[in-house]
């Protein structure tokens, strides 16, 4: 029995070493240029207020590699950050992870051999060594192609003049969260208001705080009655912090009340612009206590203007992942995702989605009468692409309805199936800001079940302090390579040659294997901390 316990280590040895030599190895992600969609050294934050679990990370590409080859060797050089209070990405609220323990990156297995039979596809994350120091091993995501010349416009990209438009998969994979209805901040709080809120005050939504239900009035009921869209709208709310600025017209302060200050009020009277200036969100304990104090009707209309828009930042490539020292500058972005489970309880009238760039609102019309999904844009009756529901989804099961805007490209799909051919459209380079309400989901008739309310953006890709800006032409066994986490990547924007030559590559990490997480046990009087295996986090990387 001893010998054959003996020898079967020892053959299980050779085939884990054969298998580690000819085919897959293991690494082990130290940094978040790949967050959220592969993650580096980091802390498991739970935001005390709404619950919401999200990664706050240990260390950034600054550090001295990204992989550390044989996952268990070791844990690399890391420069830890201080811990400090971060906001909750999905509530605002302020949480302290100094208490939280650090947590391991992601462990990847790779295939060693895949690029020896083709090259890597645009979108496709893969591993190679680093052209500045090869004994660095670097996951990033395959972005230009050889012989292209790539372009950071916008924060897209664009291969040899056309914007590249990542397809539906690819946008699930790196997707960033901006809010999930289903988690909701607990007791009450002044400066907190729901995300998702109905448009009319007489509105046939109903909802218990995660869930929304429609309860129509079949037109037929109503003599000359005309069916509307009954809409909920995304409002940007934040409960506080920020460094965004804004400014409401008040043609003069009130002689009889000492002007605020931006020191010590977050907002002041700009008497040569004549306007009302405000710096991140505005306390609503300070909006009160001015309140109260300005008898001015035309001041206190404009200070309560103020304090709602200051609530109201626009959304930005602020990733709750990175350190707030890590990133000088945070840019505006347009494209955005939203994903909701419908259930059709009963299968008439219409359900609506509809999303805003900046520069075209584009409409996905789901009618149940007609079986059939059209698209619509900027309030047209043209119909630019149509295609049949599932009979499933208009009989009354659940189905996960997803619309994204990404890139230019309008796709709609139910369960994962695009219901049509991408619209793929152009738009101004400069875009104007998104409107107050980029996203809102309606009803007409019928009686809807609407939940798992999840909206995101994509990534948007910059140009680092003093990285590219330019045009860069790949050579003919040259890629070109980019983090998800585009703030704090060094890649191909910033290496002294961008190109990845194909000699470099080693191989296709396919899926996250061997997680861990910290835990705490208590031993007699003592608190072990213990890491355990964390099932959760296995996944395929598409």
């Amino acid at each position: 029995m001893f010998r054959f316990t003996v020898e079967s280590a020892i053959l299980l040895a050779v085939a884990v070493t054969l298998f580690r030599a000819f085919f897959a190895e293991g690494y082990m992600i130290s940094t978040g240029s790949m967050a959220p969609s592969l993650l580096g050294y980091h802390r498991q934050v739970c935001c005390p207020s709404c619950a919401y679990r999200f990664a706050r990370g240990a260390a950034t590409d600054a550090d001295n590699g990204t992989l550390t080859a044989n996952a268990s060797a070791g844990l690399g050089w890391l420069d830890d950050w201080d811990p400090v209070t971060t906001r909750c990405p999905n509530c605002g609220s302020a949480v302290s992870d100094d208490a939280v323990p650090r947590t391991e990156g992601d462990q990847l297995m790779v295939h060693k051999h895949h690029y020896d039979w083709r090259d890597p596809a645009r979108w496709e994350v893969a591993v190679f060594r680093n052209p500045s120091l090869q004994t660095q091993a670097y996951v990033k995501r395959t972005v230009g192609l050889p012989g292209e010349t790539i372009e950071i416009v916008d924060g897209d990209v664009y291969a040899d003049g056309v914007l590249q438009r990542k397809p539906l998969e690819v946008q699930q994979s790196l997707r960033v969260p901006v809010d999930d209805h289903d988690y909701q901040p607990t007791g009450e709080d002044p400066d907190w208001q729901p995300r998702w809120r109905a448009e009319q005050a007489e509105t046939n939504w109903r909802t218990d705080g995660r869930q929304f239900h429609f309860q129509g009035t079949p037109q037929s009921s109503v003599e000359g009655a005309t069916s509307y869209p009954d809409w909920v709208h995304y409002h940007h709310w934040v409960r506080s912090g920020g460094q965004h600025h804004c400014r409401v017209p008040l043609e003069r302060w009130p002689d009889d009340v000492a002007e605020p200050g931006l020191l010590h009020h977050q907002f002041r009277f700009d008497a040569e612009r004549r306007e009302l200036e405000s710096v991140g969100a505005i306390p609503h304990s300070v909006y009160q206590d001015w309140s109260e104090r300005v008898r001015s009707d035309a001041a206190r209309d404009a200070l309560r203007t103020l304090y709602f828009q200051s609530h109201q930042p626009p959304l930005t490539d602020v990733c709750a992942y990175n350190h707030p020292e890590a990133v000088a500058e945070t840019y505006p972005v347009h494209d955005l995702m939203l994903e909701l489970n419908v259930t059709a309880e009963q299968a008439a009238g219409q359900f609506l989605i509809a999303l805003h760039d900046g520069c075209h609102e584009l409409r996905c019309t789901f009618d149940f009468d007609a079986g059939e999904a059209r698209l619509t844009a900027d309030g047209e009756g043209l119909v630019h692409r149509q295609g049949s529901l599932p009979q499933a989804f208009c009989d009354g099961e659940p189905a996960v309805v997803t619309m994204s805007q990404f890139d230019r490209q309008l796709l709609v799909a139910i369960d994962g199936e695009l219901l049509f051919e991408p619209l793929l459209y152009a738009s101004d380079s400069d875009r104007p800001p998104l409107p107050e309400h980029p996203v809102k989901f309606g009803a007409s008739d019928g009686r809807l079940l609407i939940s798992h309310v999840k909206l995101y953006r994509d990534v948007y890709y910059t140009a680092s302090p003093d990285g590219l800006t330019e045009s860069y032409t790949l050579g003919d066994d040259e890629f070109f390579m980019l983090g998800d986490n585009s703030p704090v990547s060094l890649d191909s924007r910033a290496w002294p040659h961008p190109a990845v030559p194909r000699s470099l590559l080693i191989g296709r990490p396919f899926v996250v294997h061997l997680p861990s997480k910290p835990q705490s046990f208590q031993l007699g009087s003592r608190e072990v901390v213990l890491r355990i295996p964390d099932f959760s986090r296995v996944r395929y990387i598409r």
